[in-house]
């Protein structure tokens, strides 16, 4: 078998330690044969010096796309996961550039949860921070990482909205290809206990680390500075208010698809964002204490 790790890299300037991070876990835990199909297509070119380093890396340039946000994710995740098919993978996991494994054997472990009626493994909420699925279950079904305007059209992707309640999220499309094949999923769970659930911290299955929205979080470090206006403020507080911060992230994926003005988006994000700036501090400067006070 060949895993075929799939990553879309957008990451900012200051996080070359995160990356270390992810690859460093990677490469220690995975003991199965894998590649990493690196999208770098927004990425900094100090950090394809840092990918290129390492082994069993391929860098990708990708067909470009005008559009940001989960359109953009998902388009470049299409072109990755047809790569590494090409390239000879007989599975695909996909990953988030702030998701990486911090048990040994995580990926065999997650193959086992794979069977005749079970299709796809996914994390819980953010499925995509760690998706798997087989080779065969693509060249046959064809999914899409979203569903498409056809598959919203009928009457299953209603009924598979009503009964499973996915997500609607990247990743969704694939579960409701399963669905009308009459196939299964098997969802990680956030091992984290419940009361930690605030931290942004999540391990699905005791096996992968994720930090929600870790990637972005510099936009949050002027959030809430003495300079900001009161709109600025009052738009904060209500973000922290309306939104549980383990779920900030996916709800700016979405944002960023919407019509709504970019200085808005950027102030709501900013709102979002905030309390994750020094929490990245910290996880970055002693990430073993993080992940083993989690895990």
């Amino acid at each position: 078998m060949k895993l075929g790790i799939i990553v879309v890299y957008l990451i900012t300037k200051n996080q070359e330690e995160l990356l270390k991070i992810h690859l460093e876990h990677i490469h220690r835990f995975t003991n199965v044969p894998f590649k990493i199909y690196a999208g770098i297509n927004r990425l900094a070119q100090e950090f394809h010096i840092i990918l290129a380093s390492q082994p069993n890396v391929q860098l990708c340039t990708l067909p470009p796309i005008e559009q940001t946000g989960m359109i953009e994710h998902n388009h470049y995740l299409e072109e990755l996961t047809k790569i590494a098919l090409a390239d000879g993978a007989t599975h695909i996991i996909c990953l988030h550039v702030d998701s990486f494994p911090v048990k040994a054997g995580w990926a065999e472990a997650l193959l086992e949860y794979l069977g005749e009626k079970t299709a796809i493994v996914a994390a819980k909420d953010y499925y995509t921070a760690c998706f798997l699925f087989p080779r065969n279950f693509y060249e046959k079904y064809q999914p899409n990482y979203t569903p498409t305007s056809e598959d919203r059209g009928l009457p299953m992707f209603k009924e598979f909205v009503s009964k499973e309640k996915p997500v609607l999220h990247t990743g969704a499309g694939y579960l409701f290809r399963a669905y009308q094949h009459g196939l299964t999923w098997h969802i990680l769970e956030n091992t984290v206990r419940p009361e930690d659930w605030e931290t942004n911290f999540e391990i699905y299955d005791n096996k992968v680390f994720h930090f929600g929205g870790g990637s972005r979080v510099t936009i949050a470090s002027t959030a809430v500075s003495p300079g900001s206006t009161p709109v600025i403020k009052k738009l904060y507080l209500l973000m922290r208010s309306l939104v549980p911060q383990r779920f900030r992230a996916l709800v700016m994926s979405i944002l960023a698809d919407s019509p709504i003005p970019h200085p808005l988006k950027t102030r709501i994000n900013t709102a979002l964002m905030s309390p994750r700036a020094s929490l990245m501090e910290k996880f970055l400067k002693d990430p073993a204490y993080y992940i083993q006070k989690y895990y």
